[in-house]
C-alpha cells in the first residue's frame, strides 16, 4: 500500500514538473516572439518616414477633423476633403484626443501617437495569436512559435501596426472575435457569449466596414458546434440573432448615418463615385492586358505586399518597374522570393495531406503531417473555422480587385492569426508532430532579412509635407 502510494505521489510530482516545464516553455516562446514584435514595431514606428505608409496622411487629416471640429467628416471624393472620410470613426476618435493635445507642441507628434496607438493593437493582436496557438497546438511549442512569429514578425503586420490608420485596430478586434470563436468560454452561458460576439462586431464595424465578413463566419461556427438538424439549427440561428441584435445597437447609429448622407449603410455608392477616377481593372485590360496577366499581376503583388518585398504596394510597383527596366535588385528580389516561395508551398502542400487524410479510408503518409492526421489531436472544428474566415477574407478581397486595381496583402491582414494558424498546421513536421526547426529557421531569417531591408532601404524615402 505504501509503495503504491508513494509510486502515485511520484508520478504526479512528475506529472506537475512537466507541467511547469511546459509553463515556462511557453513563457519562453511567447518572450521571444513579443520581444521581436516590440522592437522591430517600435522601428518601424520611428524608421519609417511620415506619410510614407498607405494613405497616412489623409487618416491623419480624419483625425484633426474631429480633433477641430467636434463633427465627422462627410466623404466628397477622392479629388477634394477628405478622401478617407468614409472609413467609420473608432479608431479616429481614439486618436483625437492626443491629437489636440500634442498638436501645440509638435506637428510630428501627433502622428507619432496614431502609430504608437497601432502599435498597442498590433501587441494585443501578437498576444491573442499565441494565445489561440496554445489552444490549436497544445504541447507544441515550435508550432506555437512559428504561429505567433508569423504574425509578429511579418512585415505587413509591422507595417499596419507602426502607421496611422484603422487597419490594426480592426485586427485586434478581429482576433478578438477569432479567440472567442475558437476558444469559448465555458463558465459564460450561451447569450452572454453572444452578446459579447455582438459588441465584438459591432465595434469592428465601427472600425472599419470591410470586417463585415466576420458575421457570416459567427454564423458558420454557431453551426458547427450546435449541428444541422432541426434543435442545434434553431439555437445556432437564436445565437445568432442576438449577436445581429448587440451588433446594430453598436454600430446601428453609424450605419443610419450613411444611408441619410450616401444611400447605403457602408457607403458603397458614394465610394464608387468618389474612386471612379482610380485604376480598375479595365485599365489594364483595355491597354492589351490579357485576364490572366492580370490576375497573375494581381497574385505576384499580393505575395509581395505580404512578405513586405519592396515594401508597401506603391513602393512595390515603383521598383519592381524599375527593377524590370534596369536590373537592379534582381538577386535580393529572387532571393527573397525563393526563400518565401518554399516558406508558402511547404505548408500548402502540408495542409492538402492533412486534408486528403481526413477523408474516409485515407490515411496520412510519411512524417509530413505526423501526428496531425490523428483527429483529436487538432480541433477539426476550429481548423473549418479558420478555413473559412481566410476563405471569407480572400472572396471580399478577389471580390474588391475585380472592381478596382488594388493588390495589397494588408486588406488579408484581419485573418492574418488565422493564416498563420493554418500555415503551422499544414508547416513540415518533426518527428515528434511539432513543427520542423528548420522550416521554422527559414521563415524567421526571410523576415528578419526582410524587415531589415524595409527598414533601410525600401520604407526610407524623405518625409512628405503634412496636410495640416
Amino acid at each position: 500500500m505504501i509503495s503504491i502510494t508513494a509510486i502515485e505521489l511520484s508520478l504526479k510530482r512528475d506529472d506537475l514538473s512537466q507541467q511547469a516545464q511546459d509553463r515556462m516553455t511557453q513563457r519562453a516562446v511567447f518572450g521571444a516572439a513579443a520581444t521581436a514584435y516590440l522592437l522591430l514595431a517600435l522601428l518601424y514606428l520611428v524608421r519609417v518616414p511620415i506619410g510614407r505608409q498607405p494613405d497616412e496622411l489623409s487618416h491623419m487629416e480624419y483625425i484633426a477633423f474631429i480633433a477641430n471640429e467636434k463633427s465627422f467628416p462627410v466623404f466628397q471624393g477622392r479629388e477634394k476633403g477628405i478622401y478617407e472620410a468614409h472609413q467609420p470613426p473608432l479608431y479616429y476618435l481614439v486618436c483625437a484626443p492626443t491629437y489636440g493635445v500634442l498638436h501645440r507642441f509638435s506637428h510630428e507628434a501627433p502622428i507619432l501617437a496614431a502609430r504608437f496607438v497601432s502599435w498597442l493593437a498590433g501587441t494585443g493582436i501578437v498576444w491573442l495569436t499565441f494565445f489561440i496557438a496554445q489552444s490549436m497546438f497544445p504541447g507544441r511549442h515550435l508550432a506555437q512559435l512559428s504561429t505567433t512569429v508569423l504574425v509578429a514578425v511579418l512585415p505587413i503586420h509591422l507595417n499596419i501596426s507602426a502607421s496611422v490608420g484603422n487597419d490594426a485596430l480592426a485586427g485586434l478586434f478581429s482576433t478578438l472575435i477569432l479567440t472567442a470563436l475558437l476558444t469559448g468560454t465555458p463558465r459564460w452561458s450561451q447569450w452572454r457569449r453572444s452578446v459579447l460576439l455582438g459588441a465584438l462586431i459591432g465595434l469592428s464595424l465601427l472600425t472599419k466596414s470591410g470586417t463585415v465578413f466576420l458575421l457570416p463566419l459567427t454564423l458558420v461556427a454557431f453551426l458547427l458546434k450546435e449541428g444541422t438538424r432541426a434543435a442545434g439549427l434553431k439555437t445556432a440561428i437564436g445565437q445568432f440573432g442576438i449577436v445581429l441584435v448587440v451588433c446594430l445597437l453598436v454600430c446601428g447609429w453609424w450605419l443610419v448615418r450613411n444611408v441619410n448622407l450616401y444611400g447605403d449603410p457602408f457607403a458603397i455608392r458614394a465610394f464608387n463615385e468618389g474612386f471612379a477616377g482610380s485604376p480598375h481593372p479595365s485599365y489594364f485590360l483595355d491597354r492589351g492586358m490579357s485576364l490572366e496577366s492580370y490576375v497573375l499581376m494581381v497574385a505576384q503583388l499580393t505575395f509581395m505586399t505580404f512578405w513586405g518585398i519592396f515594401g508597401e504596394v506603391n513602393q512595390s510597383i515603383t521598383r519592381l518597374g524599375q527593377m524590370y527596366a534596369t536590373g537592379q535588385g534582381v538577386g535580393v528580389y529572387l532571393l527573397l522570393v525563393t526563400v518565401f516561395l518554399v516558406v508558402t508551398a511547404c505548408p500548402c502542400v502540408g495542409l492538402a495531406t492533412y486534408l486528403r487524410s481526413l477523408l474516409p479510408g485515407r490515411k496520412t503518409r510519411g512524417n509530413w503531417t505526423a501526428e496531425l492526421g490523428k483527429r483529436p489531436t487538432v480541433p477539426i472544428g476550429s481548423v473549418v473555422i479558420l478555413a473559412v474566415g481566410v476563405l471569407l477574407a480572400v472572396a471580399q478581397y478577389v471580390q474588391f480587385n475585380l472592381i478596382y486595381f488594388q493588390a495589397q496583402a494588408r486588406y488579408l491582414h484581419p485573418m492574418l492569426p488565422a493564416i498563420s494558424c493554418l500555415a503551422a498546421l499544414g508547416s513540415p513536421k518533426s518527428r515528434t508532430g511539432d513543427s520542423s526547426a528548420w522550416w521554422l529557421a527559414l521563415l524567421i531569417t526571410g523576415l528578419l532579412l526582410s524587415s531589415a531591408l524595409n527598414l533601410t532601404v525600401w520604407l526610407t524615402q524623405p518625409t512628405l509635407p503634412l496636410p495640416y
